[in-house]
């Protein structure tokens, strides 16, 4: 599993329990997605990548290429991800912070 199925494997835990409980194979589903989102990933950071500047030195393009990757993870895991929780109730609590009654 890549980091993409992980990081969405821990939200999921977090975020919609019931959900991950009802996964058949989880380590499967997180792989699989883990793969489809860093297919995505690369694309929308290739759609961002702008023309190389003039003067640009390598560690400039470099910067830039790593920025275009970033703001794709952002934007991909953001929708992807994120995005979805059962816990909409309170979207910005934290369910470890959530007082016990």
């Amino acid at each position: 599993m890549n980091r993409y199925g992980t990081i969405a494997m821990k939200h999921w835990r977090t975020w919609r329990p019931e959900a991950y409980r009802q996964l058949p194979n989880p380590e499967d589903f997180f792989s699989t997605l883990g793969e489809t989102l860093a297919d995505e990933i690369v694309d929308l950071a290739f759609d961002l990548r702008q023309p190389d500047r003039p003067g640009e030195d390598y560690l400039e393009k470099v910067g830039r290429l790593n920025m275009d990757r970033l703001m794709a993870e952002e934007k991909i895991l953001g929708e992807r991800v994120y995005a979805i929780r059962e816990f909409d109730d309170e979207p910005d609590q934290d369910p470890e912070e959530t007082p016990n009654p």
